[in-house]
């Protein structure tokens, strides 16, 4: 779905010979992926084990390694951007996937001893019961208010704007996205009934694709800026 492709450059003062690789992807790929991926929800989740839905378990696993890719591609532009504001708008892109890594790591509850096998999988303790618990939320607010100043000091709404005016904004990957996340809250309240006690398999599922939806809008997102930063 995405390659690079080499470009080579002069420069005009020094002679040499450069050599940049733009990033080159099919969306249509992408796009009827997701849509096969969240057609075939309610069908996987019937399909996998109801251990696949647990804690730690495969399908968690999955979208740990999602979220990890998406963190590590944010980082990596924020610090090779050729552009301050890009470089700013991966910096807030980077502290979302770190945030959201947390949240399913259980904020590292998952890496203690489990209380307890269910079907469903293992039960970790809480993280409100350990002893950095309250200290977790005080941590949140302080990332949301640095990414609000960076985002109003540095006026980051212009990259948006750009982007809107451009029709760059992923919005099929974001309603993907949205749809999921909507099974998953469903699902996991029990709003969805499936038979045979599924509804994790189905939340965890949603959730997968909640990820690699939005690991997908920012692949759309890198492709524009990076290229924009090469000068294409």
């Amino acid at each position: 779905m995405f390659q690079f492709k080499k470009q080579v450059l002069y420069d005009d003062t020094e002679k040499v010979k450069l050599q940049l690789y733009k990033l080159s992807h099919e969306p249509r790929v992408s796009k009827i992926c997701l849509a096969g991926l969240l057609l075939l929800a309610y069908p996987m989740s019937r399909i996998f084990p109801v251990s696949f839905g647990g804690e730690n378990g495969p399908i968690e696993i999955a979208e740990e390694l999602i979220i990890g890719i998406g963190l590590l591609l944010a980082v990596f532009y924020s610090f090779n951007s050729q552009d301050r504001l890009h470089s700013r708008f991966w910096l807030i892109s980077s502290s979302f996937w770190l945030i959201m890594l947390g949240q399913k790591l259980s904020w590292d509850d998952v890496f203690y001893f489990p209380l307890a096998i269910q079907a469903h999988g293992l039960t970790f303790p809480s993280h409100k019961t350990l002893g950095y618990g309250p200290e977790i939320y005080y941590i949140l607010v302080l990332i949301l208010i640095i990414n609000l100043y960076i985002f109003f000091k540095y006026h980051l709404r212009s990259l948006i704007v750009r982007l809107w005016r451009d029709k760059e904004i992923p919005l099929f990957e974001l309603v993907v996205a949205l749809i999921a996340i909507i099974i998953a809250y469903c699902s996991e309240r029990h709003l969805l009934i499936i038979p045979g006690g599924r509804n994790m398999v189905l939340g965890e599922y949603a959730e997968a694709i909640t990820w690699l939806s939005l690991l997908s809008a920012q692949m759309d997102l890198i492709t524009y800026i990076h290229n924009r930063d090469l000068g294409s």
